[in-house]
């Protein structure tokens, strides 16, 4: 199995104008971005940030701060075992 190569758009006037990659289908038009005032209101309220600050700015009493010392270890973890499968 081989990996797809997939095109990359490079032209900018289509990037502002149309949702480039949504389009999957070939004989079909391109998909183009509406104004603002087309779209729901809760679509501008979804946040985009990172979800958490970073480790060493979270408080370490709290349960949020602990469950990403979790996944930064159960990361950690596995690429050491990674490492070592070979």
């Amino acid at each position: 199995m081989q990996k797809a190569i997939l095109d990359v758009e490079e032209d900018a006037h289509k990037l502002v104008s149309q949702v480039c990659g949504l389009n999957y289908q070939e004989d079909t038009e391109p998909v183009m971005i509406k104004p603002d005032s087309e779209y729901p209101d809760w679509l501008w309220t979804i946040g985009v940030d990172r979800p958490l600050p970073p480790l060493e700015e979270q408080d370490p009493t709290s349960k949020s701060y602990w469950m990403h010392v979790r996944r930064d270890m159960r990361r950690a973890r596995n690429q050491i075992m990674k490492m070592k499968k070979r």
